[in-house]
């Protein structure tokens, strides 16, 4: 009985150790299940946070935010979503949008950019409290959007700031908890690599609006150097003294095309009084514009800038403002131009009308001194010699008075001559140029005791104007007479000589020289002007003179003056 107690006592032992091992057997199958569960779970987090990364890291913009939305929807099991991004001015984009439901929406005015005071709905708050919301129940959406039920939405949120948004809806079944922790996490995933992402793109648009302002402002900084290029050739061009202004004028309306916008395309022409002057290509088109050109207030001539193919609208029309401005400036240096033009003119002009009243001035004294003066100094000579012979009783002392009288008055006979010959060479008149200088070099000479050397070549049947005529008489006169004053020469050279289509003068001494720029000086300061004068005569004459002096090695003047006929 005790045995049989004791194998029942032993059975339950064991019965009841059974029973434990099945328990503990059963817990761990539960606990390998939970943990396959997780296991599983992590496996599918990891696939899709790997997926997400490699579709950040590989596809281009325009295609990556579909591709991540895709990707959230397949893990969410949810039909449709929205994946978008903060922008720097605070609107929320949803490129997205554009793959999923954009074609299924049949919205008016539909749009992926929302600004912020147009955030709204379950997405709206989600954004604004910075915090994950869902509903299980019919969402109201505006007329034509698809119908959403059961929505789950996630702030992207990076260093306390939210840059983006996840959004899914119309799942199967209803969303609970751990949906919303699924996407939290993969918004979380999201975040940084979004934030790097959005970080590249800013850097890179940033890189490529400073690219674009500094190649803006390379050709702006290019055109401007161009305009200035125009208006500093049109400057040395009206500066210039070997061209006619005609020739100038052609050479100004030449440099105004290559200033403006599309050179290539770029015509031009300058109206003046009744002279037209244009570049080789210039045609008129409706693609112009013009500036007046004035002087004195008056309209006299214009300044015209044409496109031969249109072009963009810009500033005005085709034209930008600043090419305004550079015609303005065009017109109005050559309003300026040729106001000194005309006033040079002028300034010639009276300045050939004084020396000619100068010459007229001239003759009349000379005429005076030798109707009246010198004819009465003859007549006092004649009065005085006849005195001697006639009266024998003069002593002797008073003859020898007499005659130092009669030779005084003969003296003053030849000033008054010299004074008449130097007032009006009455010599060109009969002798010519040539002969009548030849003369005066020889009284020169004989007067003040010099060697006068004198050349002519050429000159036998020149006939020129009054105005060259005497020009280079008195050139010869001044030039001689600042020699007697300065130069201390033994030795004088002047030659003449015809050289079409100019007259060319030169005088030149063995004396002591002199350093021109500091003699100038010296002479303005002294109020000598005598080679002043001399360039005044040869500037009359639209000629040119050249001094070449240095101390102890003589003086050389070179005249060249254009051969003007008689009128």
């Amino acid at each position: 009985m005790k045995d049989q107690e004791k194998t029942n006592e032993q059975l339950v032992s064991e019965l009841e150790k059974l029973r434990q091992r099945i328990t503990e057997s059963q817990l761990s199958a539960t606990e390998d299940k939970r943990t396959d569960e997780v296991l599983r779970e992590s496996e599918r987090e990891l696939s899709i946070r790997n997926r997400i990364a490699e579709v950040f890291l590989s596809v281009p913009d325009d295609e990556m935010y579909g591709e991540v939305l895709q990707i959230v929807l397949d893990a969410m099991e949810s039909k449709y979503g929205v994946f978008g991004y903060i922008e720097e001015d605070g609107a929320l984009v949803c490129p997205s949008m554009t793959r999923d439901i954009w074609e299924q929406c049949l919205m008016a005015d539909k749009d992926i950019v929302f600004p912020r005071e147009t955030w709204g709905g379950i997405w709206g708050r989600a954004l604004t409290e910075k915090k994950t919301l869902y509903s299980n129940k019919l969402l109201r959406v505006p007329d034509g959007h698809i119908p959403i039920f059961r929505a789950l939405t996630v702030p992207i949120v990076h260093r306390e700031e939210v840059i983006g948004s996840l959004l899914v809806g119309n799942k199967a079944r209803d969303y609970e908890v751990k949906d919303k922790e699924m996407l939290e996490k993969i918004a979380d995933r999201i975040a940084p690599i979004l934030h790097a992402r959005l970080q590249k793109e800013r850097e890179e648009k940033e890189r490529k609006r400073v690219e674009r302002e500094l190649l803006k402002r390379t050709h702006d900084l290019g055109e401007r150097v161009k305009e200035l290029r125009c208006l500093f050739g049109i400057s040395r061009v009206i500066e210039r003294q070997d061209a006619t202004w005609w020739e100038r004028f052609q050479e100004i309306v030449n440099l105004i095309p290559p200033a403006w916008q599309y050179p290539e395309i770029t015509c031009a022409r300058i109206m003046f009084e009744d002279q037209e002057f244009r570049t080789a290509n210039f045609r008129e088109t409706i693609w112009n514009q013009a500036k007046v050109i004035t002087v004195d207030g008056k309209q006299v001539g214009t300044v015209e800038v044409c496109y031969l193919e249109e072009t963009p609208v810009v500033d005005e029309g085709p034209f930008l403002r600043e090419e305004r401005s550079l015609i303005d400036a065009i017109a109005e240096r050559l309003g300026r131009m040729i106001e000194r033009k005309r006033n040079e003119e002028r300034i010639v002009e009276l300045s050939r009308a004084l020396v000619k009243v100068q010459e007229i001035e001239r003759q009349e004294i000379s005429r005076d001194l030798h109707d009246n003066l010198a004819q009465d100094l003859s007549s006092l000579k004649i009065s005085l010699d006849t005195l001697l012979g006639d009266r024998p009783e003069f002593s002797f002392g008073d003859r020898e008075k007499a005659s130092e009288l009669s030779r005084a008055v003969q003296r003053s006979i030849g000033y008054v001559r010299d004074m008449i010959y130097d007032l009006h060479p009455a010599g060109l008149e009969h002798l010519g140029l040539a002969e009548t200088i030849r003369v005066y070099c020889e009284e020169f000479a004989a007067r003040n005791a010099k060697k006068v050397e004198f050349f002519s070549v050429g000159m036998g049947d020149l006939k020129l104007g009054f105005d060259t005529e005497i020009a280079l008489y008195r050139l010869v006169q001044e030039g001689l007479a600042n020699i007697e004053k300065h130069a201390d020469a033994s030795r004088i050279t002047i030659r003449l000589s015809a050289s079409f289509p100019h007259i060319i003068l030169r005088i030149e001494d063995n004396g002591k020289g002199f350093d021109a720029q500091t003699r100038i000086f010296e002479a303005l300061k002294e109020r000598r002007m005598g080679l002043q004068i001399m360039e005044q005569r040869v500037a009359l004459l639209n000629g040119e003179m050249v001094i070449d002096s240095r101390p102890r090695l003589g003086t050389k003047i070179l005249v060249k003056v254009p051969i003007r006929g008689k009128h």
